[in-house]
């Protein structure tokens, strides 16, 4: 057997059918790039001498051609993972070239029917690498030793390689895209405007119709810290079938840089974007410490929402569970979305915790459950700086949108601090002096009675048309009174069959008669009627697809 020192050895030498050499290293004698190479011929695989398929290049790693020779390949023998030192990326720190050539041969292993070599998963050994740009294909893995190694660094101007290109380290390919990344350390280098992983869902070929997006797919064991820009940038299509969807991210972490601007977010997602999930994972602005009182990033720490240019392009289904939210005025921002829930979160040193706004179209369906808010609202007792959100905070601000808010604990440093009097746990309001369309609350305990300080949930009404009262999914009305008395027939709500809905007359008489959608039980006479005086509350029970029927009354009594 032929032994030589180098891979770039092997391309004056041609060999017969079967014939092996062994390459000591790849190009230097510290990379561990070296293996063995079988001759292989285009009688086993046309694709071998086959200049315009994939199999037919010089990759500098796995298929080796002779100079001036199409006979045949040298083809690295390997078994089960494909490593980043196969093509050099072991020989020096740059290696965003051998990167990209290992993606693009196990993306040809995956797919190329009858392939001549196996394999789609890309170990990277640990070590510290600097990667400018690399993108992503379809049925590719990377994976690493673990969530402290391999390192890779951002590119920074000036360094070997370097453009700016996408502005991220990771992209992806157009087309549906299917992987799986583990174990790897990220570093953005505070320095550069890089952000870290962006998924833009484009269309395959022929465009536009092909639908695209990142498909299946699955994330764990990441760390991403010190990135300017986005740390993860989900953005879902706009038009047709492009949405990221089914995807896991599990035991990610991710530390924003002290340098990035209100602009920028941990995790962004926009557009089309559902059935995803992030689990036991971290999403941290950032503490400045040198400033006194520290200051935190001013911007959204996770902002979730529709495409800005095109209304139909939203975020749903997207669950948040045992994830962490901390150190920025907005722990997680939300505009024109639906079913997105958080359960077992930790929320900490935040202005604003959850953002829900409506303001462009009704989102729908926001659950926040079994969650801790620690110096959540307005940065609780703890110390921020005074460029911070540190007045008027709240955990759960809330602005045309259905939401469940419940079984949450409550909690600041020091409830003894009047810095907390200011904040408040939920405020809830609609728009243009319309109601909310309806918030839940239940099961919330508090380190501190003052902690639960609300506004917005038990809803004012001041309008009462054709006799009917709109409550949206509220269950607790204030209705203000006018002269002449206000009367409704009909209650038009969102509840469903058996929930019960509350109203109070405010300031004055309130009227119900029936003749529309209102049982007035035991009332009494042909056309019953009941008033309710200034402060008297009435509960109706909705008994069938629009039926509601009175089932508590708390009336002034007579000593």
């Amino acid at each position: 057997m032929t032994e030589v020192n180098v891979i770039n050895d092997l391309r004056s030498i041609v060999g017969s059918a079967g014939d092996l050499v062994y390459v000591k290293y790849h190009s230097q004698p510290w990379d561990t790039g070296g293996g063995m190479f079988m001759w292989r011929t285009g009688a086993e695989n046309s694709l071998f001498i086959n200049l315009s398929s994939y199999y037919g290049i010089d990759n500098n790693g796995t298929l080796i051609k002779v100079a001036g020779n199409n006979t045949g390949r040298w083809v690295r023998q390997y078994d089960d993972y494909i490593s980043l030192a196969h093509f050099g990326g072991c020989k020096d720190m740059y290696a965003t070239v051998a990167l990209q050539a290992a993606i693009d041969f196990a993306a040809a292993n995956v797919s190329t029917s009858n392939a001549p070599t196996r394999g789609s998963a890309i170990f990277i050994p640990g070590g510290t690498y600097v990667i400018n740009e690399v993108t992503l294909k379809y049925g590719v893995q990377l994976i690493g030793n673990s969530i402290d190694q391999p390192i890779i660094n951002a590119t920074l101007p000036g360094e070997p390689g370097y453009s700016f290109g996408t502005g991220y380290l990771f992209n992806m390919a157009a087309d549906v895209i299917q992987i799986e990344i583990s174990n790897l350390n990220i570093l953005g280098r505070n320095t550069s405007d890089k952000g870290c992983f962006y998924f833009n869902a484009q269309p395959g070929s022929p465009a536009p119709s092909d639908d695209g997006g990142i498909w299946h797919s699955s994330f764990k064991n990441i760390k991403i810290s010190g990135f300017k820009g986005h740390s993860i940038y989900s953005k879902g299509g706009t038009t047709g079938d492009l949405p990221n969807q089914s995807l896991v991210f599990e035991l990610i972490n991710i530390e924003m840089s002290p340098l990035a601007p209100m602009t920028s977010s941990a995790l962004k997602i926009t557009g089309q974007n559902g059935q995803i999930l992030f689990l036991d994972s971290g999403f941290n602005g950032f503490q400045d410490t040198a400033t006194n009182p520290p200051t935190y990033h001013k911007g959204h720490v996770v902002s979730i929402s529709r495409d800005p240019s095109v209304t139909a392009a939203f975020p749903a289904t997207i669950s948040f569970l045992t994830s962490t939210f901390q150190s920025g005025d907005y722990g997680v921002y939300m505009d024109y979305v639906e079913n997105i829930t958080f359960d077992n979160c930790w929320f900490e040193r935040l202005g604003v915790a959850v953002s829900i706004d409506g303001t462009t179209n009704e989102c729908r369906s926001i659950n926040v459950l079994n969650s801790r808010f620690a110096n959540a609202a307005g940065y609780g007792s703890a110390p921020a700086s005074s460029g911070n959100l540190i007045n008027n905070g709240v955990c759960v601000n809330i602005t045309n949108a259905r939401a469940t808010v419940a079984n949450n604990y409550v909690t600041v440093t020091n409830p003894n601090d009047s810095r907390i009097l200011n904040d408040s746990f939920i405020i809830a309001q609609g728009l243009g002096g319309a109601i909310n369309p309806g918030v839940e609350v239940f099961g919330n305990t508090f380190a501190d009675p003052r902690l639960n300080k609300t506004s917005g949930i038990s809803q004012v009404v001041t309008t009462i048309s054709g006799g009917a009262v709109n409550c949206g999914y509220n269950k607790f009305l204030y209705v203000n009174t006018t002269t002449p008395v206000p009367v409704i027939t009909n209650i038009n709500s969102g509840l469903v069959e058996t929930e019960t809905l509350y109203i109070r007359a405010n300031g004055g008489d309130l009227k119900f008669n029936t003749g529309g959608n209102i049982y007035l039980t035991g009332r009494g006479g042909v056309n019953p009627v009941l008033v309710l005086q200034n402060g008297e509350v009435a509960g109706f029970t909705k008994i069938g697809s629009n039926l509601y029927q009175l089932t508590s009354l708390v009336k002034y009594t007579t000593p």
